[in-house]
C-alpha cells in the first residue's frame, strides 16, 4: 500500500496453495488501497462482485466456500495483526520458517518494509542469528 508520502509498503506475503484477494474492495466494490504483484507464476482468477455473489448463492456448498474463504483471508488479516506484537527479529525467523527462501527472491528493503523495520535492522537480525548459529 502507499502511505501520504508516496512511499510503498510491503503489507503482506502469501505462498503456495494460498488464496490472495483484496476482499474489503471486493465486498465494498470500492477503490483498493493495496495492489497485489505475482513474482513466480501463479493462476490468476478474476471475476466481478456480481458473478462472485450469483455463484455463492448457487447452492449450500459454494455458500460454504465462500464463507471459509472470507474466514480464511480474516484469520490471515488477524495473525499479521498479532505479528506486530512480537520482536522484529521473531517476525523476521517465523517469515523465514514460513518461507525460507524468500530472502533469495525478496529484495532486502521489502522484506525490511513487511517487518516494519529498517534493512539495516533486517541486516543486523541476519548477523545476530549467524552468531547464534556459530556459537
Amino acid at each position: 500500500c502507499m502511505d501520504e508520502d508516496g512511499v510503498e509498503h510491503i503489507v503482506g506475503y502469501s505462498f503456495s496453495d494460498e488464496f490472495v484477494c483484496d476482499y474489503s474492495s471486493l465486498m465494498n466494490r470500492g477503490k483498493s488501497l493495496v495492489n497485489i504483484q505475482a513474482i513466480t507464476d501463479c493462476t490468476v482468477y478474476e471475476l466481478s462482485y456480481h458473478d462472485l455473489i450469483k455463484y455463492w448463492e448457487t447452492d449450500y456448498e459454494t455458500q460454504r466456500l465462500g464463507r471459509l474463504a472470507a474466514e480464511s483471508l480474516f484469520e490471515m488479516a488477524y495473525k499479521r495483526l498479532l505479528e506486530f506484537y512480537y520482536t522484529p527479529e521473531i517476525r523476521y525467523l517465523r517469515l523465514m520458517k514460513r518461507c525460507p527462501n524468500l530472502k533469495e527472491v525478496i529484495p532486502l528493503k521489502n522484506i525490511a518494509s513487511f517487518l516494519g523495520v529498517t534493512p539495516e535492522t533486517v541486516s543486523h537480525i541476519r548477523k545476530k542469528i549467524l552468531l547464534k548459529a556459530k556459537s
